[in-house]
């Protein structure tokens, strides 16, 4: 039991360590192959909507595409349904959404923002637990039973600590 304990323990490790991995080199490349209005913060959305308010519009339409693009990513049957220009949340209320999302995130990129708060209010913020297949409260019955295991064996003397 010993074997598997330290072998879960670093499995778990290495889980952590390759998911910070793989996470740190998703923002690299979504950062380095965002192209066009996207590429631009949310200060510089600000003021070039303030200079030009028609420009509001190319970065409307950018962010639509963007969505889109997701959209058509992601596998068959995921987004059913979904529509990106709601009776309750026309193109001008995501536009203000928007504009309001970058008035307080000045440093972030357009693309980000479209993100962070667009797609967010269609779908709700992403969690890590349905990329995986499972639900919060199965990940936490999971955990206690483990860790109610190992009190149990650390009660039966099963348990020895390491040796450093």
């Amino acid at each position: 039991m010993k074997c598997r304990i330290r072998h879960s323990t670093a499995v778990c490790v290495m889980c952590a360590l390759g998911w910070n991995t793989v996470a740190a080199e998703e923002q690299d490349a979504r950062t380095a192959q965002i192209v066009g209005l996207g590429a631009t913060t949310c200060r510089q959305f600000t003021a070039a909507a303030a200079a030009d308010p028609q420009v509001r519009r190319d970065y409307l339409a950018w962010a639509q595409g963007f969505m889109s693009g997701i959209i058509l990513s992601r596998p068959p049957g995921v987004d059913v349904g979904l529509d990106l220009n709601p009776p309750t949340f026309g193109l001008m209320a995501q536009l203000r959404f928007l504009e309001d999302h970058c008035a307080r995130n000045e440093t972030v990129d357009f693309s980000a923002a479209v993100q962070d708060a667009l797609w967010n209010y269609f779908l709700g913020p992403p969690s890590h637990f349905e990329e995986c297949g499972v639900t919060p409260e199965q990940v936490e019955r999971a955990y206690q039973k483990t860790v109610s295991a190992i009190d149990q064996e650390r009660k039966n003397g099963k348990l020895k600590p390491w040796k450093k």
